[in-house]
């Protein structure tokens, strides 16, 4: 989307909230991206989340969390079988462990994974930025 296209849908003074937001003061090469969010908010213009389903709340999720999601479903949607690519089950094998749960009435197998490799292997490719 080039600058024309993004402006056009917005009126003079969403423009102003806007660039008031953008050329804050406190930081000249820097955007505050909590500001830039609630900004879009008052204009709006909400970033798209997918619908919830069970077990998983994406509204628990903030932008930067989505982000990461995006860039890693784009990760996975550039890779190739042909090409040695990685599809999510791969991509998750080494990070996945199996626990047995037991409770009263039963057992339950679950798969848990380490959210610090996790984050590391997202560095390792370039998905995010660190690895913390």
């Amino acid at each position: 989307m080039n600058e024309p296209d993004f402006w056009r849908p917005l009126d003079a003074n969403q423009r102003q909230c806007l660039l008031t937001v953008l050329q804050n003061p406190k930081c000249t090469d820097l955007i505050y991206l909590s500001e830039l969010c609630l900004a879009f908010e008052k204009l709006s213009i909400f970033e798209f989340k997918p619908q919830n389903i069970a077990h998983m709340n994406y509204e628990m999720l903030d932008m930067k969390s989505m982000r990461i999601i995006k860039r890693f479903l784009h990760f996975l949607s550039s890779q190739s079988a042909e090409d040695g690519g990685l599809d999510f089950a791969s991509f998750m094998q080494e990070l996945i462990s199996k626990q047995t749960v037991k409770t009263k009435s039963s057992n339950a197998e679950v798969l848990l994974f380490s959210s610090q490799k996790f984050f590391k292997k997202l560095a390792k490719y370039n998905i995010k930025k660190t690895s913390k």
